[in-house]
């Protein structure tokens, strides 16, 4: 017999990736918003520092996404 627990755990892991609430879509979708924020700033040439400052948070996530999306979880 199954364990509930377990059922109920994957129920709850398959509402969750259906509803775009895993933790590699949030990330992915932080990357996108960090990446267009980069791409206005990038246009001005007084952002300069707040441009390098985006550049570097999207090298960051996109390693942490790297990190989690070789995890067993």
């Amino acid at each position: 017999m199954a364990d509930i627990g377990e059922s109920i755990g994957e129920v709850g892991g398959t509402i969750r990736a259906m509803l775009g609430l895993t933790q590699h879509s949030r990330l992915r979708d932080q990357i996108r918003g960090t990446t267009e924020l980069y791409a206005a700033t990038a246009q001005h040439p007084g952002l300069a520092e707040a441009s390098s400052d985006l550049a570097e948070v999207i090298i960051q996530q996109t390693h942490h996404l790297v990190e989690i999306s070789g995890s067993p979880a």
